[in-house]
């Protein structure tokens, strides 16, 4: 799982202990360290749809395009 998501491992272990804890809205709280978003609902939305499409190896790359 590592290797295809280009993370390391620790990283994805990390991820499935907070998923077995406190399922899919335990994945989606911001971790300590992070911030709020300042987008809006639509513009969550259309960054969705355009995740989807395109693919981004990195955080930095992410929030260039945003």
């Amino acid at each position: 799982m590592a290797e295809a998501l280009m993370i390391d491992r620790e990283t994805v272990r990390n991820h499935y202990k907070r998923y077995r804890k406190g399922g899919l809205s335990a994945l989606q709280k911001s971790e300590v360290g992070s911030s709020e978003s300042f987008l809006n609902e639509l513009q969550r939305q259309a960054l969705d749809q355009h995740l989807h499409k395109n693919l981004y190896l990195t955080a930095k790359e992410i929030a260039h395009y945003v």
